[in-house]
């Protein structure tokens, strides 16, 4: 298995090398969503422009608050691509504690994608633009779709570097205050490749759990 300098980097061969295999898959409303790898580079990149026209400090944290979805993935990316930091958040966090959250990171922006409430969570997020995805009900002054349908795709992606922060992973604050474990690209490609070298996998083994029929 080859070795790449980051998630985006092996991303980027894949989506290159076997643009129209199938990538991610999403179910919605009982009806299977099917994504290529060129798909949803495209989608990813287009994202990636809008966020670089919030004209944000360099390597902010942007926040990704939804249940695991093909857009959760797709999102990710064009965080990395953008050069910035994301901050996932778990999707049944209450409002106060995903404002904590927010507050801590200093996140500058979010991504909304699959929620059971998000009506009750909104209250939480304040001063800063929030990318909401139609598909999954959610539709906010600047949604997905119309950034994916006026959005250029970025050509020239950020490169990130190993000791470059990728994520900040928090924990859930059932016992206390949300905790930030943060994690640098040479975590994510070390962790990843060892793993590799002793599970035999596929040539691009990149899928999100669990895949749910609504």
């Amino acid at each position: 298995m080859q070795k790449f300098n980051s998630p985006l980097a092996a991303f980027e061969h894949w989506e290159t090398t076997t643009p129209n295999k199938e990538y991610l898959r999403q179910y919605v409303n009982g009806e299977l969503i099917i994504y290529t790898f060129k798909e949803s580079g495209d989608q990813a990149r287009r994202i990636a422009t809008a966020i670089i026209g919030f004209n944000l400090p360099p390597k902010s944290k942007i926040a990704l608050l939804s249940s695991n979805c093909a857009h959760w993935v797709m999102a990710d990316l064009a965080i990395m691509m953008s050069g910035h930091t994301s901050v996932p958040i778990y999707p049944t966090l209450q409002a106060e504690t995903i404002e904590f959250v927010l507050d801590h990171s200093e996140a500058k922006a979010i991504i909304v994608g699959k929620l059971l409430d998000f009506e009750s969570q909104k209250s939480a997020i304040k001063n800063m633009p929030i990318i909401s995805v139609e598909l999954y009900g959610i539709k906010e002054e600047i949604t997905w779709e119309n950034l994916i349908a006026k959005e250029e795709p970025l050509q020239n992606t950020i490169k990130l570097d190993a000791e470059d922060l990728i994520t900040i992973i928090y924990t859930s604050g059932t016992t206390g205050s949300p905790k930030g474990v943060m994690h640098t690209v040479a975590g994510f490609t070390n962790g990843a490749y060892n793993l590799m070298q002793g599970t035999p996998l596929k040539e691009n083994p990149f899928q999100f759990l669990p895949i749910r029929r609504h």
